[in-house]
């Protein structure tokens, strides 16, 4: 029974002292988020203006040339098309 209660007892220096570490560790934290530095935003990638732009400007291409458009769309589907034919003739000989 004494070595129980010691083994008990031990464990639960143990778990203390690990809680008091968490707490310490966890302060550290809240300290170091609260005084850290904003990164600056144009470092961040493009902003929505540039997707705006891009989007803005598909739709105009679109719009004055639908036909430039249908013809990637079908040139994209015939090569697809193309490749899984060719994918399926791969797989049926080995």
């Amino acid at each position: 029974m004494t070595t129980e209660t010691k083994d008990a007892d031990a464990r639960l220096d143990r778990l203390n002292a690990n809680l008091a570490r968490v707490e310490e560790l966890s302060k550290r934290l809240t300290s170091a988020l609260t005084h850290r530095r904003n990164a600056d935003p144009s470092l961040q990638g493009p902003s929505q203006e540039v997707y705006l732009k891009a989007a803005a400007a598909y739709v105009a291409e679109m719009m004055q040339n639908p036909s430039k458009i249908l013809e990637h769309q079908i040139g994209y589907w015939g090569k697809s098309l193309k490749h899984y034919v060719e994918a399926q003739h791969t797989l049926v000989r080995g």
